[in-house]
């Protein structure tokens, strides 16, 4: 027991000082003592495994006269807690695009280390498989992983396509080493960028002569080698309420600038933002697309254009678009885009939705233009030089007089001049290929509220009866309208019941479902049981109130700014009637918490002879808070909750002499 005892002590002084060589080496299939013996982490003893080290090496090599970029992968992790650990299946994705060029994994080796005990994963256990038209996977399962164990696999990616890859330093579980090597053709330029908190602790670079023959009649190319490292990396924890992991995650990303050939012709890839509107403007998916404004025109009933009003015109030419089609689900920009085929089919991508969206409004004189933009699952796009992957999503711009509107047409129930959440990526580049393309920041709806109004009535046997009238508006109104959709009335009905424990909903009644343009309206009876001793009702008002229930901010800490999606009110209205049974014992206080001038919780109490008010707000003017912000907003979720909890009026009830008085 001794010397396991002293193998995990200088284990942990070793990476709890970090890595002091700038090169550290693990050969597969031979785990160390220390990787074998280590039973637990201490900077983060909750983790259920630790990458121990990987690596990447990204290299250009000749293939029967082609050129390729190899992609050779190593990764060596501990297990400590078999029933957590959750990545025990690894799956390697590739692609193939619709000319035949397509990825091909070679030498993947895979073994787990059971003490001295070694698995390999055999050949006929690693399933190739294809996922869709572009992408395919090679699977595989580690076998008998156990607390302890050491896996290890290893693998290397031949691919024809090198303008864009990266290397992610930062996994799922905390990582002590985790280093990149690239090497470059001296005729190939790349962009670099590096996101993520954790510093680099390798950062070198030099060049290497003649390490690539290229063929015949070629003299040997040069390489520019790269090192970068990071080490002791905390695991990658998600977090509520953040945008796409994409724009957080410790990682390094190359964009290639461009590319000399080998009889010296440069071809730039890497081009300003004009470059990059011609292109888009000849592209047969995307540009050829804006040329439909009379085919577009011609599907569409004359009135419409006759429309004299700007602003209705606009609005008329939005809901037709909106209504004729049927989203497909899938939001890809640069692939297969065609209107006149989606206007056949009634049914299309986001992109041919809103791409007949702006050829409508185009057709009828409007300034309306394609926006670029990435969806919230990706990174924002970068602003320092036109990179065309970045972007996945196409959205309306349009401009009346002096105000601007961002339309999106591919959802039934998006009022005129609101995205959807799946759209709220901070910026879009406006294609404006007269004037020339520019930013614009992409803002939610600011007016979205949840109004609730009830008025109660306490029953001489301490019940509450009443009704209670609800009002949604702008994302609120959305996103109610979008359940209703796919559960139904009856089922929204249960679930309300199941939140609010003893009440019992009935008369459920809703105004302006399908009008998408005013506030939804729900109305309902409401019976309520409440909690009694002898001679007293202990009510809580706040018993309707679904939307703060639990705060979402449960870590001590937080490393990524917040994002709410939009900003958000929330008015909470209660009159409750008395009755000549009961009176009033006691109100909880009124109170007011204010985080900054953003945002503001409070509740007021006020009694009238046999009639008890109740008024709660809350509201977050702004939608976006930093990390730094992220103990007073916790908080002030916290006190909002606790403001609803702790608000137990207790009632007495009157004796029969009282009563008869």
């Amino acid at each position: 027991m001794l010397p396991r005892l002293i193998l995990m002590i200088i284990f942990c002084l070793i990476f709890a000082t970090g890595f002091s060589q700038q090169n550290i080496f693990s050969a597969f299939g031979k785990p160390s003592a220390l990787d074998l013996e280590m039973e637990t982490f201490p900077p983060d003893p909750n983790a259920p495994a630790v990458v121990l080290y990987e690596s990447a090496l990204y290299e250009f090599k000749m293939v029967h006269n082609n050129l390729r970029l190899l992609k050779n992968v190593y990764r060596k992790i501990k297990v400590l807690d078999a029933s957590e650990f959750k990545e025990g299946t690894i799956r390697i994705l590739t692609y193939e695009n619709d000319k035949g060029a397509k990825e091909i994994v070679n030498n993947l080796e895979a073994i787990t280390h059971n003490g001295h005990r070694k698995i390999y994963v055999a050949q006929t256990d690693m399933y190739a498989k294809k996922i869709n038209e572009r992408n395919n996977a090679i699977t595989f399962a580690f076998p008998d992983i156990q607390d302890g164990s050491v896996l290890e696999y290893k693998y290397t990616v031949q691919t024809p396509f090198y303008f864009t890859f990266e290397w992610t330093f930062q996994n799922d579980y905390p990582t002590l080493y985790s280093e990149f090597r690239s090497k470059i053709l001296g005729n190939l330029k790349y962009n670099r960028s590096l996101t993520g908190s954790v510093n680099l602790s390798v950062n070198k670079a030099r060049i290497s002569k003649n390490c690539l023959y290229i063929g015949r009649g070629y003299s040997e190319a040069d390489c520019e080698v790269s090192h970068y490292a990071m080490t002791n990396i905390p695991a990658f924890k998600e977090e509520p309420f953040m945008l796409s992991e994409e724009n957080y995650i410790s990682a390094i990303r190359y964009e290639l600038r461009d590319l000399t050939d080998f009889t010296g012709v440069k071809d730039r890839f890497s081009r300003s933002w004009k470059d990059m509107e011609d292109e888009i403007k000849t592209d047969k998916d995307v540009g050829r697309q804006l040329r439909k404004n009379s085919f577009v025109a011609n599907q569409m009933p004359e009135s419409i254009f006759e429309i004299k009003d700007t602003l209705e015109k606009a609005k008329a030419i939005y809901s037709f678009i909106q209504n004729y089609f049927s989203w497909d689900g899938k939001t890809s920009l640069f692939r297969d885009s065609r209107v006149k085929q989606a206007f056949s089919q009634r049914r299309g991508t986001v992109s041919e939705i809103n791409l007949a969206l702006v050829n409508a409004l185009q057709a009828a004189d409007l300034d309306a233009h394609m926006m670029l933009s990435a969806s919230r699952d990706r990174r924002i796009p970068t602003e320092i030089y036109p990179v065309i992957t970045d972007f996945n999503y196409v959205t309306a711009y349009l401009r009346i007089d002096e105000t601007e509107y961002l339309l999106d047409a591919s959802d039934k129930l998006l009022a005129f001049g609101m995205l959807p959440e799946r759209a709220l990526n901070s910026k879009g580049r406006v294609m404006d290929f007269d004037k020339g393309s520019y930013w614009k920041d992409i803002t939610p709806n600011s007016k979205n509220m949840v109004f609730l109004q009830s008025n109660f009535t306490i029953t001489p046997e301490g019940n509450l009866e009443g009704n209670a009238k609800e009002t949604y508006s702008g994302h609120e109104a959305y996103e109610m309208r979008t359940k209703l959709r796919s559960g139904g009335r009856a089922s929204y009905r249960e679930r309300m019941e199941r939140e609010i424990s003893a009440i019992e909903i009935s008369n459920l009644q809703f105004q302006n479902e399908t009008s998408i343009e005013e506030p939804l309206l729900m109305e309902y009876d409401i019976f309520y049981e409440s909690e009694q001793s002898v001679d007293k009702i202990f009510f809580n008002p706040f018993l309707l109130q679904r939307n703060l229930r639990k705060n979402p901010f449960y870590s001590e800490t937080r490393q990524f700014p917040i994002d709410f999606g939009h900003p958000l009110r929330i008015m909470y209205l209660v009159s409750m009637e008395l009755g000549d049974s009961y009176t009033v014992e006691t109100l909880p206080e009124n109170r007011t918490i204010r985080l900054e001038d953003n945002a503001e919780v409070g509740v007021f109490y006020q009694q009238n002879g046999n009639k008890v008010s109740i008024r709660f707000m809350f509201k977050l003017a702004e939608y976006q808070y930093s990390e730094e912000l992220y103990e007073y907003l916790r908080n002030f979720f916290q006190e909002a909750i606790t403001l609803q909890e702790d608000a137990i009026i207790v009632l007495n009830k009157k004796s029969s002499n009282e009563i008869g008085d």
